[in-house]
């Protein structure tokens, strides 16, 4: 049925990823024919969009949607956005409107974003979701980035981010996909090496989902110069501990 590309063929297909039947190799193959065979399948993939129960069938169908840059699902996707707020696993429906790129996506990118707002426990998280609101407020920060055409009020909301600590870290990162000025790249460096970033985590996880090349490789330059400091650290131990033998 994958092969068949028919609608019959399609339809089944969707059925199976609506009720996420076959979480994995079979879904995603499943997934790729419906936007390979974009004219039956963009109905059901929105149809998927807005009716989907799993983060699976939701996230994958916004990917592919966005992907193929289907207007009409942009409205469902800022009806989602809201609710895209659970931590590691998410359906990331703010990187799918950064990567479908209209522009009705920036109020409701921003409004997540809210970059001045101090995030609060339990206030602002009453289930503690390990930072799930404040992650989902940097990856709608990141997004914002991706909307060159509305240059002015995006980069006008990241500088306010920059005066609020929990959130500077995504508001240079989003301004650098913005402008590409590599001096923002730097600037984020020696801010997380001078240890001034307290949600690193949630920044590297973020990048590293972002559609933007330089982002992607940025993050893996810190993951992987973290991870060479800790075995410096643990080095001169280890070289003590065999001179004591």
């Amino acid at each position: 049925m994958i092969i068949d590309g028919s609608a019959v063929s399609l339809g089944f297909l969707a059925a199976l990823c609506l009720h996420h039947s076959d979480h994995g190799a079979v879904e995603d193959r499943a997934f790729a024919a419906l936007e390979k065979n974009s004219k039956e399948g963009i109905p059901l993939l929105l149809n998927l969009l807005e009716n989907g129960q799993s983060i699976c069938t939701i996230g994958q169908s916004a990917d592919a949607l966005a992907r193929l840059k289907v207007a009409a699902a942009v409205d469902l996707l800022l009806k989602q956005l809201p609710a895209d707020v659970r931590f590691g696993w998410v359906a990331n429906i703010a990187e799918s409107l950064a990567l479908l790129g209209n522009d009705k996506a920036v109020p409701g990118l921003i409004k997540l974003a809210d970059v001045t707002h101090q995030h609060q426990l339990p206030k602002d998280d009453p289930m503690n979701m390990s930072g799930g609101r404040l992650a989902a407020r940097f990856r709608a920060i990141v997004a914002m980035g991706a909307f060159g055409s509305q240059k002015k009020v995006v980069r006008q909301e990241l500088e306010k981010g920059l005066k609020n600590p929990q959130v500077s870290s995504a508001c240079l990162a989003g301004l650098f996909r913005l402008t590409k000025d590599k001096r923002l790249l730097q600037t984020l460096k020696t801010t997380i090496s001078e240890q001034k970033d307290t949600n690193l985590f949630l920044l590297l996880i973020t990048l590293e989902d972002a559609n933007d090349t330089d982002l992607n490789t940025f993050a893996k330059e810190i993951k992987s110069a973290k991870e060479e400091t800790k075995q410096e650290k643990a080095t001169p131990a280890t070289n003590l501990d065999n001179e004591r033998k």
